[in-house]
């Protein structure tokens, strides 16, 4: 099932923009990125604000629209309950009280329980996003305002005393500092193996997912959350036809699961080499489980030290983690909603869905579709693995030699920023500072979420970016306006 959004509110948050110097008393802040992300780190500016400041979010797309909560399907939900998307550490109740008065989300909730258990569909935090976005647009009582103004960010040019946002080659804006937000990037493209009539290169299409034909045979590369919401979603919406999940490995994230016994963490007992940790994990979490807990505990509990742990990592070890290590990582870390989980499981049994460990070797492809040659995980022979249509669910990858986004391409080239030394981001510090191509600081310039991935690890998910984006504000609130330097 699809349920249409209204663009009501979306079409009343986009404002026009006016070119200011720095002769004001207000200070300025622009954010380009209107996903949860620049969402969140403007909401924090709002709400810690103590004197008059403007904050311009800058999006290209509709506000809050980003691949995790972009989609429309109801079969598409959120991987953690309600009380862990609330974009303040503070406030876990925000959205689940956003929840409890959202006609549209009443047929999702069971209101005989606590709604900051319960998991909903990802539309529904989109429509949060809008309402977020839209209280954002009234000023604080401290004098802060929020404007949204669509438009594709081509440049960020540093001056003497301020950034300037540019579009188009015209300014849009002088700021005192500005926040790269850009979100996830998207999968590396598949275009090159596999002819573009059975391809499906981005699974957040919804025209080119719909246009399956329902009874298609139908291969899903990839087997993260992606892979499955894809999966859940064209079935609910009729699909007929055989659908399989293939990755090298073959791994599904494991179901959400409450933790009812906390485990208590020494972290002067967490190792600081890469497999010494992993050894250390693994022999933990054994152990809590014949004590009567739940692993789940145990990875839980290295939330608030998963950055110290990763930092001390040296780069040959972070690279080694996500060739070798990260789908094992991340199957036990983001996990199935239990709804998802339990439909998966259902239509497993059924024959409808299957998953296949294996690597593709070779595509070849026909009037009806195309056939990947795959060797199976653990075998020297090569199968052949027929369908009429591929749909790359590989998950982000940043493009080191063209990146996707324009606007980081352009920083890029500019110097201001870096790719980090194993590919998975920007270089930049623990504060969300970026380092230039000289392994300098900028200046006025600052990064959060995804794109931070290399140097951060866990800046994936609603409840470490919000504590990203929470530090962020308290960063930019306590620098002086004139002469602000990163470092």
């Amino acid at each position: 099932m699809r349920v249409e959004q209204p663009n009501e509110v979306q079409e009343s948050l986009w404002s026009d923009i006016r070119i200011d110097g720095n002769g004001t008393d207000e200070m300025t802040i622009a954010i380009v990125g209107g996903g949860f992300t620049g969402i969140c780190v403007a909401a924090h500016l709002h709400r810690a604000a103590r004197q008059p400041l403007r904050i311009v979010v800058f999006e290209r797309k509709d506000v809050g629209t980003g691949i995790a909560h972009g989609t429309r399907e109801s079969a598409h939900f959120l991987n953690g309950p309600a009380s862990n998307h609330s974009p303040f550490d503070d406030y876990p109740d925000e959205f689940a009280n956003f929840l409890a008065g959202e006609p549209e989300a009443q047929c999702f909730l069971d209101l005989n329980k606590p709604i900051g258990g319960q998991f909903v569909p990802r539309m529904l935090y989109g429509r949060y996003l809008k309402h977020l976005s839209a209280s954002l647009t009234r000023p604080s009582p401290t004098g802060a305002t929020v404007t949204f103004v669509k438009a594709n960010v081509d440049e960020i040019a540093k001056r003497s005393d301020h950034v300037e946002i540019v579009s188009e080659g015209r300014t849009l804006l002088r700021a005192e500092s500005a926040v790269l937000a850009v979100g996830h990037p998207p999968p590396r493209s598949l275009a090159t193996r596999v002819a573009a009539g059975h391809l499906v290169d981005d699974p957040w299409d919804a025209g080119a997912i719909h246009a399956i034909p329902p009874d298609a045979s139908v291969v899903l590369v990839g087997t993260g959350q992606t892979a499955v919401d894809i999966a859940l979603g064209m079935i609910a919406n009729g699909h007929r036809g055989a659908i399989t999940l293939l990755s090298r490995r073959g791994l599904i994230a494991v179901p959400f699961i409450s933790v009812e016994r906390p485990y208590l963490l020494d972290p002067k007992r967490i190792p600081q080499r890469l497999l010494p940790f992993i050894r250390w994990l693994r022999s933990e979490s054994e152990r809590f489980t014949q004590e009567g807990g739940n692993w789940r505990g145990v990875i839980n509990s290295l939330r608030p030290y998963s950055q110290q742990i990763w930092s001390g990592f040296s780069a040959h070890e972070k690279r080694r983690f996500f060739e070798h290590m990260a789908p094992f990582w991340y199957m036990h870390r983001s996990r199935l909603p239990p709804q998802s989980a339990r439909r998966l499981g259902e239509l497993r049994a059924e024959g409808r869905v299957a998953v296949a460990a294996g690597r593709i070797v070779g595509v070849t492809s026909n009037d009806i579709g195309a056939v990947l040659q795959v060797r199976p995980r653990g075998e020297h022979r090569i199968i052949e693995m027929p369908a009429t249509t591929i749909v790359n669910c590989t998950g982000p990858w940043w493009d080191l030699q063209k990146p996707q986004n324009p606007l980081v391409a352009a920083l890029l080239a500019s110097g201001m920023i870096r790719w980090d030394d194993i590919g998975q981001g920007i270089a930049v510090s623990m504060e969300g500072v970026p380092f230039d191509a000289n392994g300098r600081p900028a200046e006025r310039l600052f990064a959060v979420g995804p794109i931070c991935r290399g140097t951060l690890l866990e800046s994936m998910v609603v409840r470490d970016i919000r504590t990203q984006c929470a530090a962020l504000a308290d960063r930019l609130l306590a620098k002086e306006r004139i002469g602000v330097v990163a470092a």
